[in-house]
């Protein structure tokens, strides 16, 4: 469990990043994390090494999530939540969001409303693949994507 609700920072007085991949030469598999109060649940800096992957599976993610630099993602029994770190009324995706630079796939995974796939850090060619994906009782598909998840279907970067 990583709560930043009541680390003090210079904004909020919550904690900012809960994990940094900074410099990795090795695969990162996480599993059975809960990350919640902060206002990164992840994001990459430095190198990664060529090839590698990131591999998240039956955890939560609340908070805005980031990753590049990576070959892929794998989200596996992810919950995605929404946060009150930005409270943001001009960028609400602030507080909820997954913004991935490369090829991801979503599986099993469940996002509260108002939860937000951003896809404009995008790497040409990179596609997202959703399968089995909830918000609240709706299973996410081509048809209602915008409507939950904030972003217009296109088949050249989102998979079913």
């Amino acid at each position: 469990i990583i709560d930043g609700e009541n680390k003090k920072s210079t904004s909020n007085q919550k904690g900012y990043r809960a994990l940094w991949l900074n410099n990795v030469t090795k695969d990162v598999v996480i599993d059975n994390l809960h990350i919640s109060g902060v206002a990164y649940t992840m994001n990459t800096g430095g190198t990664i090494a060529d090839g590698l992957k990131l591999t998240v599976s039956n955890s939560t993610l609340i908070g805005w999530t980031s990753y590049d630099k990576f070959a892929s993602a794998l989200f596996n029994n992810v919950h995605f939540g929404v946060g009150s770190y930005y409270k943001s009324t001009t960028n609400p995706e602030w507080d909820g969001c997954i913004r991935p630079y490369v090829t991801t796939t979503l599986s099993n995974c469940t996002f509260d409303e108002g939860f937000r796939l951003l896809l404009d850090k995008l790497a040409t060619g990179a596609t997202i693949t959703l399968k089995n994906c909830m918000v609240g009782n709706q299973e996410v598909t081509m048809t209602n994507i915008e409507a939950l998840l904030g972003v217009a279907y296109d088949s050249t970067k989102i998979k079913f």
